[in-house]
């Protein structure tokens, strides 16, 4: 796998032998029946022992959305005020801004009509987790590429929406109002609310 289609970071806290987070976008994967697809995702991470966490990016803002749900994931785990049994769903849970696994599976996870994925990895090492998101991939198909994590105009509102987020809030970051400043805006308000658990 081009290292330049999966973005690792080491993690700002470790847990266990978790050390590092892989980021990874995938446009048009493969049609798939989820129930099969999510086995096979599974029985990756159990065999390597790592997190595997893949979302529709419908709602994803940015690498960094994904990288700080997996920190604060780890975090939870960490001082033991996870809800979740796995970190993958934990992780899930922060990013898709909800308190219930069911409500967050909703949101962000895999849906029949899914084009464009994310994919999070909680490893070991870099090399470990390419090696798994190279497995992944191989099973969703599809093209390796971070921009469908990033905010376009079609994703910019129903971000918003999912996240609460009142044009108010996104004014008072804003002084120029130009699209980029109106993105970052989003994202840190988004990161805000990882942040502070305030769903």
């Amino acid at each position: 796998m081009d290292s330049n289609n999966i973005l690792i970071k080491p993690l700002r806290v470790n847990y266990l032998h978790y050390k590092f987070v892989g980021v990874a976008g995938i446009r048009e994967i493969n049609p798939f029946d989820i129930k099969t697809l999510l086995e096979k995702i599974t029985k990756i991470g159990n065999e390597k022992n790592i997190p595997i966490q893949v979302f529709d990016s419908e709602l994803i803002a940015t690498w960094e959305h994904l990288f700080f749900s997996a920190h604060h994931a780890v975090k939870a785990f960490l001082h033991s005020y996870n809800i979740s049994k796995s970190l993958a769903i934990e992780s899930l849970i922060y990013a898709s801004g909800q308190r219930q696994i069911k409500l967050a599976l909703k949101v962000l996870g895999l849906k029949s009509e899914t084009k464009h994925s994310a994919l999070l990895i909680i490893g070991h090492s870099p090399d470990g987790i390419e090696r798994v998101a190279a497995a992944v991939h191989k099973e969703l198909g599809g093209i390796l590429d971070i921009n469908v994590l990033e905010v376009d105009n079609s994703k910019f509102y129903k971000i918003m929406k999912n996240f609460g987020i009142s044009d108010l809030e996104l004014d008072a970051l804003i002084s120029k109002n130009t699209w980029d400043e109106r993105k970052a805006a989003l994202v840190k308000l988004i990161l805000e609310r990882l942040t502070f658990h305030h769903f």
